[in-house]
């Protein structure tokens, strides 16, 4: 494909066929077909490509045009020698037979696939860019094969011909590189996908395809190798990478009950696994459809760009034409030279790829990007969301802190207090009770002999005691007297605070949103300078959904950061929705982004990434747009001549590509 014609045709060719269906990635020169298998195949699929002029790409595509850039750069040489001597000796001779026989090695190697194309475009009712390529090039050789052959006065063009093919080679295999850089993350995804998996079968070990394993089997993995399925550990003790999926890149321990996920690898150790997702529904495989559907979407903005690429090419044939006429009849004795100079210079510098690969490109590197940071792109209107973001409300509890109470202090005048509280939180089951019993544990405290029970909602009773919770305190009594305080908090994150300054620093004020009582709400606040008009404490999960509708009203576009269940009402009316990886699916279903790593530094990276990544398309299609607005008119004129044409036209192309590029880099607080 040379251009979002291309790509619109395709779509086009198969969208108003019955049961199938196809999203065309131009960056990647690549479709996403959806279709019914029982009346569709692979082989049908080419077909239908190959009736509409895109036969499939061959391995040895890559190499072939390497060749043919290299030819047709060693044929242009002599041109440019003659050019030099032509402009330092006027005696220097025009070797026109020999330029006719170069020429037309060019024509045939380089300009032939444009010519084809050209034919496809016809065929179809759709032009694009080999239009363009081909009326330009093909102009300046036949009317310098006329001069030449027919032995007519007139300045031969046959260099401007070679060199403009040339110059699009280049320009067009500097491209195809770029963009298969940019493709490496998702391959590299695909890449982490097993194809077989060791299953213990009745004591045996045997190897079966994953997709022939089923959820519960067990599966045996170990040093050195990858995953095959998500599952349980259900025996043993391993130590995994999981920086491809994550971001994280320092080993994790994996124990029994911990869940492994498909794609990682086994540093150390080996386990058992129950499997708990079968092929399609593993995390790696949801990462990896999100990625794809990320890249093959279309914003409104080149949805609009396509429109107008669609009417691109017309008119610049329609420029070309006026150029030609006003040129030839306002010239002295109506010169022809300089009427199809100046209209071959209109064709050859317009250039409509560049609004093709505006979006795309950007998307595909800010994207590739993500996935090696742990951070993954729902849907395509995430950049345009995010750019606009000035307030982030964070759920506190899993979020901002780690969910887990710890003690923190604890005031008695009694000894065995502390083996008393033991004793008694040993017959809860409550989140609190692991840990004070953790905490109990690392201070050597004794089970006692306490005949206790739990009343729910309420507290611990045993003969004469009572352990209650009230508001961040654990209190414990003897016959009514309080003879223990316990106080329980809920640990802030490390980086929590780091975060809120990041945010604070692009102008993004933060909400603290908590179920906590006022006085842990305002001190956490205080904690993570959280200005205390900005908490809200003591609310439901239904009155999360009414404060960020409250923040909208006054102006605000807000982003809400999650992890639970209770979450997902505050997900969906936020305008923009983050939910931490470690979170349920439920939230992270509902979300714009997923934290696959929970590291919370990843929040203020998504957000300046995004801004990053929408910026660069703007930039983009400002270029494109101003480009051709500007070089058009200035060719019509006469002021830029083919063989600068075709040099602007080349690197109108690049200057996209490497624009989009700079986002591997763009500083966003890595």
């Amino acid at each position: 494909m040379h251009c979002s014609n291309c790509a619109a045709a395709i779509e086009r060719h198969f969208n108003q066929l019955e049961d199938i269906k196809v999203n065309v990635v131009l960056s990647e020169n690549e479709g996403l077909f959806t279709y019914d298998d029982e009346k569709w195949n692979e082989k049908a699929i080419e077909k239908h490509l190959k009736s509409i002029g895109y036969p499939r790409v061959k391995d040895n595509e890559k190499r072939r045009k390497l060749v043919q850039m290299i030819l047709c750069i060693l044929i242009m040489v002599p041109f440019v020698i003659h050019m030099i001597l032509m402009a330092t000796n006027d005696d220097i001779k025009e070797y026109g037979y020999i330029q006719f026989a170069l020429a037309t090695v060019v024509e045939i190697i380089a300009g032939g696939p444009f010519f084809l194309g050209m034919i496809r475009d016809f065929k179809n009712k759709r032009l694009g860019m080999d239009v363009l390529v081909t009326l330009g090039t093909l102009t300046a050789y036949i009317y310098s094969s006329i001069i030449l052959l027919a032995k007519l006065s007139g300045t031969l063009y046959f260099h401007t011909s070679v060199m403009l093919l040339t110059v699009i080679l280049i320009g067009k295999y500097i491209e195809s590189s770029a963009k298969r850089k940019t493709a490496s993350s998702l391959k590299g995804l695909m890449a982490l996908q097993e194809k077989k998996a060791n299953v213990i079968i009745d004591n045996a070990i045997e190897e079966k395809d994953i997709n022939d394993v089923n959820i519960n089997d067990i599966v045996i993995v170990s040093i050195g190798q990858r995953v095959p399925l998500d599952g349980i550990i259900i025996d043993g003790n391993v130590e995994v990478d999981e920086s491809m999926i994550t971001g994280e890149s320092l080993p994790v321990n994996k124990t029994n009950n911990d869940k492994l996920l498909a794609g990682t690898i086994v540093i150390q150790g080996n386990a058992k696994i129950k499997v708990t997702n079968n092929h399609d529904d593993t995390y790696l495989s949801s990462i990896i459809k999100k990625v794809e559907d990320i890249q093959s979407q279309k914003p409104q903005l080149q949805r609009t760009a396509d429109k107008i690429a669609s009417f691109f090419v017309p008119i610049v044939i329609g420029l070309s034409l006026i150029a030609f006429v006003i040129t030839y009849f306002t010239s002295k004795d109506k010169q022809l030279n300089n009427a199809i100079v100046r209209a071959i210079a209109v064709l050859m510098i317009s250039c409509p790829c560049s609004l093709g690969l505006a979006t795309p490109l950007s998307i595909l590197v800010g994207s590739s990007r993500a996935i090696k940071l742990g951070i993954i792109y729902n849907n395509i209107e995430i950049f345009e969301k995010a750019n606009d973001i000035d307030a982030v409300c964070f759920d506190k509890t899993g979020t901002l802190s780690e969910g887990k109470l710890e003690v923190t202090m604890l005031e008695t005048n009694n000894d065995k207090a502390l083996d008393i509280i033991y004793s008694l939180e040993s017959v809860s089951t409550h989140p609190i009770a692991k840990s004070i019993i953790e905490y109990c544990k690392v201070n050597n405290a004794k089970l006692l002999d306490l005949k206790a029970s739990e009343i729910v909602g309420k507290g611990i009773t045993s003969d004469n005691y009572f352990l209650y919770k009230q508001d961040d305190q654990i209190i414990l009594k003897e016959n009514d007297e309080i003879i223990a305080t316990l106080t329980v908090k809920d640990k802030i994150k490390n980086n929590s605070k780091q975060v809120i300054e990041g945010l604070k620093e692009i102008d993004i004020d933060v909400y603290m949103l908590t179920g906590d009582n006022q006085n842990v709400a305002l001190d956490v606040a205080k904690e993570l300078s959280i200005d205390k008009e900005h908490v809200f404490y003591e609310i439901k999960p239904d009155q999360k959904l009414s404060i960020i509708e409250n923040i909208q009203k006054q102006g605000n576009r807000v982003a809400f950061v999650g992890d639970g269940i209770n979450d997902a009402l505050a997900l969906n009316a936020a305008n923009l929705s983050i939910a931490m990886g470690s979170g349920t699916e439920i939230a992270m279903n509902s979300s714009d982004i997923t934290i696959a790593n929970s590291n919370l530094e990843c929040i203020t990276k998504s957000i300046r990434l995004s801004k990053k990544v929408y910026r660069n398309i703007i930039m983009n299609f400002v270029w494109a747009f101003s480009y051709n607005i500007i070089a058009i008119p200035l060719a019509m004129c006469g002021v830029i001549n083919p063989m600068i044409a075709g040099i602007c036209m080349a690197f109108s192309n690049i200057a996209v590509v490497l624009n989009s590029l700079r986002l591997y880099k763009v500083k966003i607080g890595d």
